[in-house]
């Protein structure tokens, strides 16, 4: 057992701090900073950010790695699928009013 571990706590336990992941939203309204469990979906992280800045129920939203050409994450996804490390900046864009 690594001495920087709890003997009922292995590196992905509940508890443990790799569950969770710190990142930083940029958007037209400001930056947003949270933890996530790793295991919740990118829609959480859309739903948190419209939730904070109060965009619109009924919008269309994306969000990204900052820098990246990549398309936009997918919403059903979870946060741990896409590799992202603790501090990733994400960028989220509104898209506007669905049709």
């Amino acid at each position: 057992m690594n001495e920087n571990q709890h003997p009922k706590q292995g590196p992905n336990s509940p508890g443990s701090s790799d569950q969770t992941i710190t990142v930083k939203i940029q958007t037209a309204q400001g930056e947003f900073v949270r933890d996530f469990d790793k295991n919740q979906t990118i829609q959480d992280i859309i739903q948190a950010v419209k939730a904070h800045f109060n965009f619109s129920a009924d919008g269309t939203y994306e969000l990204r790695l900052k820098g990246s050409s990549d398309d936009p994450f997918m919403p059903q996804r979870p946060i741990v699928s896409y590799g992202l490390k603790d501090g990733a900046v994400l960028v989220f864009t509104d898209l506007g009013k669905a049709a």
